[in-house]
């Protein structure tokens, strides 16, 4: 498949080789500029970053020190970070890879969030805003009747 500019030419590239989960590659070219016929060349791709951004939903503001971790898809863990005081957290990624980015803080719902770098082909950035919801505090209650002190089972409460 042809990647384009700059490891494809409209010279004869062939024989790409790389890791896709490092940054560096080679390959081979007949253009111009080389030493002999068909040279090998050495190339740096950029690896793309995940970017994730955390708010409440309620205020919309950030929130600083939440977990955040990046896993495969089958749950084994990859990288783990917190987000700084802007709500921000990334992480730089394979291409060829799948993610699950999950966010936990102790006042919050956990979030899950699929991830495909591939999406878009030649992107380096991928950007998410995660909105966590802070669930109310749930109230229990048992209601005892005075005279008898047994439990009340089928009590409303207004």
């Amino acid at each position: 498949r042809n990647i384009g500019a700059p490891i494809n030419s409209s010279f004869d590239d062939f024989a790409i080789c790389w890791n896709p989960g490092n940054e560096t590659g080679y390959f081979s070219s007949n253009r111009p500029g080389g030493e002999g016929d068909d040279d090998i060349y050495r190339f740096r791709m950029e690896l793309p970053t995940i970017e994730i951004y955390v708010k409440d939903s309620v205020s919309q503001f950030p929130i600083e020190n939440a977990e955040v971790m990046l896993t495969d898809t089958l749950g084994v863990l990859i990288a783990t970070n917190r987000t700084d005081s802007l709500g921000q957290s990334s992480f730089k990624v394979a291409r060829a890879n799948h993610y699950l980015v999950k966010v936990k803080t102790t006042e919050y719902d956990d979030y899950d969030l699929f991830v495909n770098p591939q999406a878009e082909s030649g992107a380096a950035l991928f950007r998410f805003g995660v909105t966590l919801y802070n669930p109310p505090p749930a109230i229990t209650a048992l209601v005892v009747d005075e005279a008898s002190q047994t439990a009340l089972t089928e009590a409303d409460i207004t």
